[in-house]
């Protein structure tokens, strides 16, 4: 099933998740950074969406800090 895109991703992104404190701003940013590629992509895995393998290596980063519950 194919899902449709936010129109204001970015947007949406840091209104959501811009406030959250998790010990240091570099974490709030990448979280703003996956949450609007997976709101632009909505059906794309974290790994497939990352386009580069720096983005990819952020991503898997961020979620294995210990501050971090998914």
């Amino acid at each position: 099933m194919e899902q449709e895109p936010l129109q204001h991703a970015d947007t949406w992104a840091v209104q959501t998740f811009g406030a959250a404190e998790l010990r240091d701003p570099r974490r709030t940013d990448r979280l703003i950074k996956i949450a609007n590629a997976l709101a632009e992509n909505p059906s794309a895995s974290l790994p497939h969406d990352a386009r580069d393998l720096g983005r990819n290596a952020g991503g898997i980063s961020f979620l294995e800090q210990p501050c971090i519950r998914v």
